[in-house]
């Protein structure tokens, strides 16, 4: 018994030593970084001269002539923006002399910017033994850039490209704010051996709340939680073998998304293969998927062959299938009323005096009537695709009504069909011959919202379950192309950063694409210039199903009616 507990007791011992080294190795590393002194420029390799400009990835010595009292460079700067390391306006280009404690920058003229001959020139000061071209800032901006015309003999040249010895970057620099997003993955690339180092980031300059990461595969993670909507920035620094190594300062935008929903209304009717071909052929020039509110009247029409049903059902299904999304689009057309269960109101005023129906407005009919009819346009989506293309529509989430005639019991009867969104809205238009007005007054700026149950034009405490998202980009067969970019730019000030996030919707037809088509392109190139996937601004083009999941303002207007 003696023998046995003390063996116990030293086991007691070894543990409780163990535990202290333990310890005091987490406590350790904990407070490594207490009393650090970080250095002020970014760290290169001691054979190198300091990196003096923190915010800028890359750089290039000027080799010159050191008697030339006017340095005159030429640099292939297209190529630079083609590499994705230099804007094509040329302001994160940065002259800076060094001596070996000091460095200023200088001020340069420059000459065809973005051009495989541009042009640079300074004045040589003798109190620099180095100059270097500093470039790759992506947030950098000036009021101008000194330009010139003449053309002057060069007389210096660019050595290799240099990055600092520790380089962290993000993918992109516009870094977007997006539902259930909380983290975003930044690169560390360095030849040191750090895998296992433990890193300190810090976010906008701001020493006291520097967080601790660990890389794995040469990266971590940036938590979304401590940006600033606007311009950020962030370094990295870290101990290894007794020296303090501190990377660039890496700098990006982060900003609310504004999205832009292109949504194709469907008539009923099996459009020309062309208007399908061109509709395909924008959304890949563009990368803008869309949105197909489909109507199933092209399933009971009688001028439609179940040939051409087919084809255009597998068309929608490839769509689906390549990104798109399905929801619901119907006009009151007698035949699907009546197909629907409904007795169709042929003697009912319609917007254009038309005879099948197309033109009356779906408010001509009771709760109980659109009820039923929208019920019949679900099933039999569902039916008829799985019939033409063995497929499986997704549930069905939204509806537009035809000419955009909605009142509050056709909005009641799309949220009590289970549906979870309505896109009827918008600003109050005249249509047809008639002059017929819809009962929406919206803006072009309106952004989607829970309608009243007393009025649908507003949001209060008596609300319905149904979000409305307003057709507040307008339809390319009414509206010419620079209605629609004012529309764009009602939306978006050019250079904004959004705390939430926004969306625009433009609504085209199939049916007659031929009118639709050039302005859409026009209209796509305008926005391409703020696209997010091509890293140049908030603009992500999406679905209104894709909406619903990505959108924090969608998001929290659903949670307020929890079950959809």
């Amino acid at each position: 018994m003696q023998r046995r507990r003390k063996k116990k007791s030293n086991n007691f011992l070894i543990i409780l030593i163990v535990g202290i080294i333990a310890f005091g190795f987490f406590f350790f590393k904990d407070n490594l970084f207490a009393n650090t002194q970080i250095p002020e420029n970014p760290t290169m390799p001691s054979f190198r001269a300091f990196w003096s400009d923190s915010k800028s990835p890359f750089r290039k010595e000027i080799i010159l002539d050191q008697n030339a009292q006017q340095i005159v460079l030429e640099i292939n700067h297209a190529e630079m923006v083609i590499d994705n390391k230099s804007l094509p306006s040329g302001f994160d280009l940065n002259v800076i002399g060094q001596s070996d404690t000091e460095s200023s920058i200088i001020p340069f003229d420059i000459k065809n910017p973005d051009s495989v001959k541009t042009t640079i020139k300074f004045n040589n000061q003798k109190m620099f033994s180095k100059y270097f071209l500093y470039f790759g800032n992506k947030t950098a901006s000036k009021s101008n850039l000194n330009t010139f015309t003449e053309t002057i003999k060069t007389n210096s040249s660019l050595d290799l490209e240099e990055k600092t010895q520790v380089n962290v970057s993000l993918d992109k620099t516009w870094i977007l704010k997006e539902n259930n997003v909380s983290s975003v993955f930044a690169k560390v690339q360095t030849g040191l051996e750090i895998e296992n180092t433990t890193i300190k980031v810090v976010i906008n300059d701001n020493k006291s709340a520097e967080i601790s990461k660990s890389l794995v595969n040469g990266q971590f993670e940036l938590p979304t939680s401590k940006l600033n909507v606007g311009e950020n920035s962030f370094y990295v620094y870290f101990i290894k073998d007794s020296k303090v190594y501190k990377s660039n300062t890496f700098s990006f935008y982060y900003t609310a998304p504004l999205y832009v929903a292109w949504t194709i209304d469907w008539e009923g009717t099996a459009p020309d293969q062309k208007y399908l071909n061109d509709m395909a052929s924008i959304s890949t020039e563009y990368n803008v998927p869309m949105t197909h509110f489909y109507n199933p009247r092209i399933y009971i029409y009688l001028r439609t062959t179940d040939q051409r049903r087919k084809e255009v059902t597998d068309w929608v299904v490839s769509r689906i299938k390549a990104g798109d999304d399905l929801s619901l689009h119907m006009h009151m057309q007698h035949d699907l009323v009546e197909e629907a269960g409904v007795k169709a109101k042929y003697n009912e005023p319609s917007w254009d005096s038309g005879v099948s129906g197309y033109d009356t407005p779906t408010t001509a009919y009771s709760y109980d009537e659109v009820k039923k009819i929208i019920d019949w346009g679900i099933t039999t989506l569902e039916d008829k695709f799985k019939k033409f293309s063995n497929y499986d529509i997704p549930k069905i989430q939204g509806y537009r009504a035809g000419g955009w005639f909605a009142n509050i019991d056709t909005l009641k009867a799309i949220q009590d069909n289970g549906l979870i969104y309505d896109s009827s809205g918008r600003v109050s238009f005249e249509i047809g011959k008639n002059k017929f007005t819809q009962a929406w007054d919206l803006l072009n700026t309106s952004q989607p919202y829970i309608p009243s149950k007393v009025d649908q034009n507003t949001s209060n405490s008596n609300n319905m379950n149904l979000l409305e998202i307003p057709n507040n980009g307008a339809d390319s067969y009414w509206s010419s192309a620079q209605e629609m970019i004012a529309n764009f730019n009602a939306n978006y000030n050019h250079g904004e950063f959004l705390s939430t996030d926004k969306l625009v919707v433009f609504l085209s037809h199939p049916d007659w694409f031929n009118i639709d088509d050039p302005k859409l392109r026009e209209l796509f190139r305008e926005i391409k210039k703020y696209r997010n996937d091509l890293d140049q601004g908030p603009v992500k083009f999406i679905t209104l199903r894709d909406y619903l999941k990505n959108s924090e303002h969608a998001n929290t207007l659903l949670n307020s009616f929890g079950n959809k």
